[in-house]
């Protein structure tokens, strides 16, 4: 009997252990990311800011590229949705609410598309409370004693898997820096997040101890895979006819990308759609064109959440409970505004418009409107400047048609019309504007420029560009049902926040967030911050994961006195 090669013994072997692993019956089977939220307080005033920091607990390293982030209402309505970019077991960012944002109990919802898979028992969840202390019909109460300091002494679970060190030579004064050091104890490192806030004017939020909820996810069932990790923006959503509300049958619709002046084609099934965009900062304009030169070009688009699918989701009050507490902070919110209004000048209550900028097309003809004054409205100006293209009427409108110049053909149909980056399909919206509005027209009528920038169908009538002084017809654009706004990821850019000016008490209950602190084992994390202009007690409360997937937390408490000249 011959001797077996070691090293062919050595294949087989591997590849037997290969096979039982990929097969099905031996496979482990898929887990989901296990979530964690750290917020920085429990409930919140119209005009504030969510903090929030994400933990994934499970994983050494997420295949996912995005989380999602939502506030819910009870109705199920998404009233502010984000993504966020997942760097390393982490991801962090902010709702900043506005100011008529409506009263109630909100669902604090975070997922990954993976997690969808694995039903609402995978799904973080936290119904957050949204107060705005200027609706009608909830007064103030005149009779709690606002200025009443509370003396809590020592708060929460201070399990000392975080340790907290105050280490101001002296007592605290209001407007002195705060410094501290963060210790965890034994050998594993941990990742962080840390919210410092007034005791006076704020309670903690009551850490639930979500580990035996994580350790109970159903992981042993068979699971069907529906959506694969996320590495790019995944949108999906349904075309309807305008007309008869009945799904778009075109197989070909084409999406147009405002911003960056490109298309890309997608299948539709059943009026179903579906696509994925690399991703991006900050939101992106889209319109859903329907190719079907027989159909209508405008359909209604509406997007689907990821989420959307999932049953058994928590069912809450719409209703938040105004308690005393509640009722203490709501006072002292509209104290801090008025104090605003006082101090702060600079405010920005509204975005600037800005003029759409040209797109970089390299047009067959430009004309700046300021050589043609004499002329009063687009038809003239098409007929009298624009060579070999024409104007006729044709059922009770005008019709007007350009000339190719290469086929030396006018073009079978009407030409596209695209204003301020967007195409608008009323012509008589455009050809009607007050022509004293449009501020210069590009002109796409040979097959070289329309075939380089546009889709080829629109070979049949070439495209006029027309720009116009202040986005004369944005608002109209705005409502077309094909529009489609995506949100990508948040910019890095600062959101405005009034900046502390002297003489002006700084009385923000949340005093210091710090979403990104990194603790080596036996190595402090230091760091110093300013506290606020009133005395009484504060909270350092610290929230993270350490290098095991373990969730861990600590908490202080610190006095800050009088000054005692």
């Amino acid at each position: 009997m011959s001797r077996i090669n070691h090293s062919v013994f050595a294949g087989l072997l591997y590849l037997i252990s290969f096979l039982l692993v990929r097969y099905d019956g031996f496979a482990a089977p898929p887990q989901p990311d296990k979530i964690f939220v750290h917020i920085d307080k429990s409930y919140y005033v119209s005009g504030e800011t969510i903090n929030y920091k994400v933990y994934f607990l499970n994983r050494e390293s997420i295949e996912s590229k995005i989380v999602h982030v939502e506030l819910v209402g009870a109705n199920d309505s998404i009233y502010q949705d984000q993504i966020n970019l997942i760097t390393g077991n982490a991801a962090s960012g902010k709702f900043n609410l506005p100011i008529s944002f409506k009263e109630g109990n909100y669902l604090f919802r975070c997922y990954t598309a993976w997690n969808i898979n694995f039903g609402a028992e995978s799904i973080f969840y936290k119904v957050i409370p949204v107060y705005n202390e200027w609706l009608s019909g909830n007064p103030v109460d005149q009779n709690i004693d606002y200025y009443k300091k509370d003396s809590l002494g020592f708060i929460g679970k201070g399990n000392a898997q975080i340790s907290i060190e105050l280490k101001n030579d002296g007592p605290v004064h209001p407007g002195d820096s705060v410094s501290i050091e963060l210790f965890i104890e034994g050998s594993a490192s941990a990742e962080v997040s840390l919210t410092a806030f007034d005791l006076n004017l704020v309670r903690p939020v009551v850490l639930d101890d979500y580990t035996e909820y994580l350790n109970e996810l159903n992981t042993e069932n068979e699971i069907e895979i529906k959506y694969d990790p996320e590495k790019s923006i995944s949108v999906q959503g349904t075309v309807r006819e305008q007309i008869t509300n009945e799904p778009v049958t075109s197989s070909v619709l084409s999406v147009f990308n405002v911003q960056e002046a490109n298309f890309t084609r997608i299948k539709s099934k059943d009026g179903s759609f579906s696509f994925e965009l690399p991703l991006f900062e900050g939101s992106a304009q889209f319109q859903i064109i329907n190719m079907n030169p027989y159909q209508e070009k405008v359909p209604v688009v509406q997007t689907q959440s990821l989420i959307s699918y999932i049953k058994n989701q928590p069912e809450f009050s719409e209703v938040a409970v105004r308690t005393e507490e509640v009722k203490k902070y709501l006072y002292f919110s509209k104290l801090r505004r008025h104090i605003a209004e006082v101090f702060y000048q600079d405010r920005k209550d509204s975005l600037q418009l800005v003029t759409t900028q040209y797109l970089q097309f390299d047009p067959d003809k430009t004309y700046d409107m300021e050589n043609y004054r004499y002329i009063k409205n687009f038809e003239d100006f098409i007929r009298q400047a624009v060579p070999n293209a024409t104007s006729f009427k044709e059922k009770d409108s005008r019709m007007i048609k350009l000339y190719n110049s290469e086929t030396k053909k006018y073009f079978m149909t009407k030409p596209w019309l695209l204003v301020d980056n967007y195409f608008v399909f009323n012509d008589s919206i455009v050809y009607n504007m007050p022509f004293n509005q449009i501020k210069r027209i590009e002109i796409f009528n040979t097959n070289q420029s329309i075939f380089k920038y546009f889709e080829p169908i629109m070979i049949q009538g070439g495209v006029i560009a027309v720009y116009t002084k202040n986005n004369f017809l944005f608002k109209y654009v705005e409502a077309t049902p094909n529009m489609l706004l995506i949100n990508g990821l948040p910019l890095n850019n600062p959101v405005y926040k009034l900046q502390h000016s002297s003489g002006a008490p700084d009385m923000e209950p949340i005093i210091h967030w710090e979403p990104n602190i990194s603790i080596e084992s036996n190595r402090p994390a230091s760091f110093s911050y300013q506290t606020n202009d009133i005395t009484g007690q504060c909270m350092i409360q610290v929230v993270g994961m350490d290098s095991e997937g373990n969730l861990i937390e600590g908490n202080m408490v610190y006095e800050v006195s009088d000054r005692i000249d």
